[in-house]
C-alpha cells in the first residue's frame, strides 16, 4: 500500500480492474451500470451509519477518532479510480484534484491520526478492512461481503435507490 499521496506501479492497474464489472457489452450497444461506492469497516466496529459531513471531516483529517475514542485508520482507492470520484463528489462536494487541494492547504491530519493509506486494488482494500476494527474503506458495492460491514450514510444503506455514494449508469446505442 502506498501513502495517501504516493503511487504504486499496481496502481497503473487498478483503472482496468475497477472498470471491470462496470461495463457490459450486448448486441445493441454499451451499457454502464450505476456505480454504487460502499463505505465498510471491519465487522466488530460499532458504527453503523456516518453522516456526508462526518465522512467527509473523516477523509480530511478533521475527525480522527470512532465513537469508541479508538484511532481511524482511513483506506482509500487510487485518486484514479472511479469509486475515489464518486465518494469525493458526493461528500465533500469537490472533484478529485480540488480535493487534493484542499487537503494540501488545509491542517495537517490530527496529531493523533494518521494519514489515509492508499489500497492499490479492491483486494488489498477488502484485506487490510477485513484486519483492522479501526479501519474505514471504500468498494463497489457488490464486492462487499460478509467479512466486512457496509455502514449507512445519510441514513441510506448502499441498496437504497436514494444512498448517496452512487454514479447513475449511461446508456449508448451503436
Amino acid at each position: 500500500m502506498a501513502t495517501f499521496f504516493g503511487g504504486s506501479a499496481a496502481r497503473r492497474a487498478v483503472g482496468a480492474a475497477a472498470l471491470a464489472g462496470l461495463l457490459m457489452t450486448g448486441s445493441s450497444g454499451v451499457h454502464a451500470q450505476a456505480l454504487v461506492v460502499a463505505v465498510v469497516v471491519h465487522p466488530a466496529n460499532a458504527e453503523t451509519q456516518l453522516s456526508s459531513a462526518e465522512l467527509c471531516d473523516t477523509l480530511r483529517g478533521e475527525r480522527t477518532r470512532w465513537a469508541d475514542s479508538s484511532l481511524i485508520q482511513v483506506l482509500v482507492p487510487p485518486s484514479d479510480s472511479p469509486e475515489w470520484a464518486v465518494v469525493v463528489r458526493a461528500v465533500c462536494h469537490a472533484s478529485v484534484a480540488g480535493f487534493r487541494r484542499q487537503v494540501a492547504t488545509s491542517r495537517p491530519f490530527g496529531r493523533a491520526s494518521r494519514p489515509p493509506v492508499v489500497a492499490a486494488t479492491a483486494a488489498e482494500m477488502k484485506t487490510a478492512v477485513a484486519a483492522s476494527p479501526r479501519a474505514i474503506g471504500f468498494l463497489a458495492a457488490p464486492q462487499v461481503d460478509g467479512t466486512l460491514k457496509a455502514l449507512s450514510i445519510d441514513g441510506k444503506a448502499p441498496t437504497d435507490p436514494a444512498y448517496p455514494l452512487q454514479k447513475p449508469g449511461k446508456q449508448e446505442s451503436r
